[in-house]
């Protein structure tokens, strides 16, 4: 009987309190207690936490707060097994260097646990003299990992991002200049054959290219791209991404009678394939929430903004870099607010939010 409990002993210990073999998902612990996070996803659902973002994760990791994993299911409910303190090394470079948009389901192995006791939170940190690890679990077909990082991007024809303008003379290395390229001239014929890129503006509004939509191939594998292979009369043969894509645009144009802002939503639909910055199967889409949003079409110039949204409520409002802009004419469309953290003065909460607005920008 000796022997059987000194197993049993050992075997609870190896658990490390249990915590083995269990996933959590890994929120902040501020939206977590605020019940909502900025895009409005309900933390007390698994849905809601599956959306929750890596954008958000890194904006409240920077201005302090802790992180929680938390355990349960949508019939019982979504509790807090370990708080985790917001400079465990092992979970900072785990969000930091993450491509995936969101659903941070994650296993926690070895550290140092303290289970709950009573009003007393349980707790977890990698940071033992045998350090713990933290691994995504999703999405399965990548391991935890995403070919390339899940966001908003704005498509640019390959023609005009080389020339650095386009007809309208819009400098495409700054945000203002990217915002105001219009479908009707990523649509025109040379543009369409040059192929699709995907850019992004930093803090200070500049302009850089982030990845090639894959275009397709020449008859002759030595020329790369449509312009050497036809001017070589070779066949060029287009690829399903930028005739998808071409399509997307199409509809952006004449169905939602939209302009310009051309700003979709990138991800990782499980098989995407990133080939030295080139991708291929990547989900590309204007229809994300995040972006489709009554602001979103007055920034985009749909025609029926302004009888539908009161594009004027936008005028002025801060964007990246401190630039402002009026609407139709806005820089970005994916602000998003804070939810006041609990027991929090308000000034502190808004001082907390515009942290984290300019945070979110991408």
């Amino acid at each position: 009987m000796r022997v059987l409990l000194s197993l049993l002993a050992l075997a609870t210990a190896a658990l490390g309190h249990g915590h083995a073999g269990h996933d959590y998902y890994l929120v902040d612990k501020m939206c977590f207690e605020n019940g909502t996070d900025p895009a409005g996803n309900d933390l007390s659902k698994e849905a809601g936490l599956k959306k929750h973002s890596t954008k958000c994760l890194s904006a409240c990791m920077e201005n302090g707060s802790d992180f929680v994993l938390v355990k349960g299911n949508d019939d019982d409910g979504w509790e807090v097994a370990y708080v985790v303190p917001n400079g465990d090394a092992a979970v900072r470079t785990l969000i930091a260097d993450n491509n995936c948009k969101d659903n941070w389901m994650v296993n926690i192995s070895g550290g140092d646990v303290t289970d709950a006791d009573g009003d007393n939170e349980g707790s977890w940190t990698s940071e033992t003299t045998e350090p713990g690890t933290i691994t995504r679990k999703n999405p399965a077909d990548n391991n935890g990992e995403c070919a390339m990082k899940e966001g908003p991007y704005f498509v640019v024809d390959n023609m005009c991002w080389e020339s650095g303008t386009d007809p309208s003379g819009n400098d495409l290395t700054t945000l203002e200049g990217i915002a105001a390229h219009s479908a009707e001239c990523a649509l025109m014929s040379p543009c369409q054959n040059s192929g699709y890129s995907l850019v992004s503006a930093d803090s200070n509004g500049v302009v850089t290219k982030k990845y090639s939509i894959y275009n397709g191939e020449c008859s002759d594998g030595q020329y790369t791209t449509y312009k050497d292979c036809t001017d070589n009369s070779e066949t060029w043969t287009f690829s399903n991404e930028q005739k998808n894509l071409v399509q997307t645009l199409q509809h952006f144009k004449d169905g939602e009678m939209c302009t310009n802002h051309l700003k979709l939503m990138a991800y990782d639909i499980g098989w995407t394939e990133n080939n030295g910055g080139v991708l291929r199967y990547a989900g590309l889409s204007f229809g994300d929430s995040e972006i489709w949003t009554p602001k979103g079409k007055c920034f985009m110039g749909c025609i029926d903004a302004e009888a539908h949204h009161n594009c004027s409520q936008y005028d002025n409002e801060p964007e990246a870099g401190g630039n402002k802009g009026a609407a139709g004419q806005q820089k970005n469309g994916d602000d998003m607010l804070m939810p006041k953290e609990p027991e929090k003065s308000a000034a502190a909460a808004a001082g907390f939010a515009g942290l984290l607005v300019g945070a979110l920008l991408l």
